[in-house]
């Protein structure tokens, strides 16, 4: 926990974002700060006013210099403006630290060099914490980028660290916070270097957690601020990209939250994905084959969806993997649908568990005007003897927009002989162990149908393993065929299988720990099969995915692997 008597030394703190944290950090814990920068900090003349905009204040720097027999050039002129600038924001951030009850020095250095660091820093204190805020971008697709594009990315961000803790070592560290960036954690085109250097620094928060654990190191990995380094220009192309900028007050904020958390993490990503602005498409149908080992070791999740003795990938895993596949081929398509999807023979870790299983996808059509493409996705493998076995098959549909959200025509939320999730994990309903018990509550439960309340908390990537949820989540997803089979225990005091589904419709991510409703609506229903529509939506009603046409086959015959833990 910071307190009073914490000194940070910040790079970067004394203008834009990081200046806001720290504002912001004096105001929650009253601490105190070396802020460094490579502006000098001096007066400004007598002629510029507070009250001056940058319009008023251009036109008396042109008069200055035209006092003094100069030409005024505008090149000139812009570089008098920004220093006076920034010598007015430092000067505001100085005043602000204090009258939010911290305190806060500026000294002139440049991060990068160590040596003219060390003697800036000659008289100051003991120092209790380092933030890492400086940085610069050089932003050009990576065939045009120069060396000296990439020292003027990775020399703040690498170097700096280096400097600030060679003068500062983490051995004496209570705190090191780094501003790392979204980039380096999705990637973000035209940005190859700043993502390197900040996954550099994310890699570099691990181990020195690792080798000092006294210190409690964050790496936070920022999506785009509204505000520093993103202009409005920036802020319509994000718009444009579906990806959220941060406001200054909430990313504050979240800063506050891990710095007085008990075991914040390491590594924390804040904000939406980064995503690639999609291409325009091109007529040409196209056909791609790849290929992977499927293994338990390498998908932790596997352990908590065992029927028997036997972990089985889920239908909506299997799902994932194409989805995945089909975006990795359209960067920057969003999933609308994903339909006519079919278990053909599900993958089962056994004995009879494939050496390698191919994943084959073909362009069926493009709509170029209306920014979609439809592609057939079919998972196959080879038996010993070298013939075909074919696992799973769907049509998945990518768009460079997807439809808003509908909203349930009929909600209903009271409960009746409503009961806790927990029982059906524990009586045989469900097979599930912890990871994929997302279900909390039945709210209501009869011939027609059920509605569910579901949260799942987060799996972190290790767990995940090879099907990271991304526009579609399948451990989320997963309880929509959990709803069935509480449904069909309830009916026919049987288990039950997942056969596939007519069509999913995505209009919003089935989000980790966030509360989602399912509701199911029966269609048909033997004691062979059933076959439903299942809606997940928030308490208004509003849907994220709508799946139709949702097969499963009955069996009591499963009940006594169900009942294995």
């Amino acid at each position: 926990m910071v307190g009073p008597d914490d000194v940070f030394l910040v790079s970067g703190g004394a203008r834009g974002i990081t200046a806001a944290c720290v504002i912001g950090m004096a105001r929650r814990f009253r601490c105190g700060f070396v802020l460094l920068g490579r502006t000098p900090l001096v007066p400004p003349p007598d002629w510029v006013g507070p009250e001056l905009d940058d319009a008023a204040l251009k036109q008396r720097i042109a008069a200055a210099i035209s006092a003094r027999g100069e030409r005024p050039l505008p090149a000139v002129i812009q570089r008098m403006w920004r220093d006076i600038r920034a010598c007015q924001e430092i000067a505001a951030t100085l005043r602000a630290v204090t009258e939010a009850g911290g305190r806060a020095r500026y000294i002139c250095a440049d991060v990068a060099d160590e040596a003219g660091l060390r003697g800036a820093l000659g008289d100051v204190g003991p120092i209790s914490g380092v933030i890492h805020g400086a940085g610069a971008l050089a932003d050009r697709r990576i065939e045009q980028k120069t060396g000296a594009d990439f020292d003027a990315v990775l020399g703040p961000k690498i170097g700096g660290l280096r400097s600030l803790l060679a003068v500062a070592p983490p051995s004496g560290l209570r705190h090191l916070v780094i501003f790392s960036s979204a980039a380096g954690f999705y990637g973000n085109l035209g940005q190859s270097d700043y993502a390197i250097a900040n996954e550099i620094l994310n890699k570099a928060a691990y181990e020195i957690q690792r080798e000092y654990p006294a210190c409690r190191v964050l790496a936070l990995n920022w999506g785009p601020w509204d505000g520093g380094m993103v202009t409005p220009a920036l802020k319509a192309m994000f718009a444009q990209r579906q990806i959220a900028v941060i406001p200054v007050e909430g990313g504050v904020e979240v800063l506050l939250t891990a710095l007085a958390a008990d075991c914040p993490g390491v590594q924390l990503v804040v904000g939406s994905p980064m995503r690639a602005a999609p291409a325009a498409l091109d007529a040409e149908l196209r056909s791609q084959r790849s290929s992977r080992q499927l293994r338990l070791a390498a998908n932790p999740f596997l352990c908590d969806h065992k029927i028997g003795a036997h972990a089985v990938l889920p239908a909506t895993a299997a799902a994932s993997w194409m989805i995945t596949a089909c975006q990795q081929l359209h960067p920057g398509y969003r999933l609308r649908r994903c339909d006519s999807f079919q278990v053909l023979k599900g993958v089962v870790f056994d004995e009879h568990l494939a050496e390698r299983y191919q994943l084959e996808l073909k362009e069926t059509a493009k709509d170029a005007p209306q920014g979609i493409v439809r592609l057939d996705a079919l998972i196959s493998s080879s038996t010993a003897d070298g013939r075909l076995r074919y696992h799973y098959r769907a049509t998945v549909e990518l768009g460079r927009e997807v439809s808003a959200p509908p909203t349930l025509a009929r909600l209903d939320l009271d409960e009746h002989d409503a009961s806790e999730g927990a029982t059906l994990y524990a009586n045989g309903t469900l097979f599930h162990g912890p990871s994929l018990r997302s279900i909390e509550r039945v709210i209501h439960l009869d011939s027609t149908g059920l509605t569910l309340r579901c949260t799942l908390p987060r799996l972190d990537a290790e767990a995940q393993g090879q099907f990271p949820a991304g526009d579609f989540n399948p451990f989320v997803a997963d309880a929509l065929f959990q709803a069935c089979l509480v449904w069909v225990r309830h009916s026919y005091a049987a288990a039950s299988l997942p056969l596939g589904w007519a069509s999913v419709e995505q209009y919003l991510p089935l989000a980790f720990d966030t509360p989602i409703y399912l509701t199911l609506a029966v269609h048909e229903a033997s004691a062979q099969r059933l076959v439903a529509d299942i809606a997940a939506h928030d308490g208004a009603g509003r849907v994220a995915l709508q799946l139709r046409g949702g097969e499963v086959a009955v069996s009591r015959q499963l009940n006594r692997l169900f009942a294995q833990k």
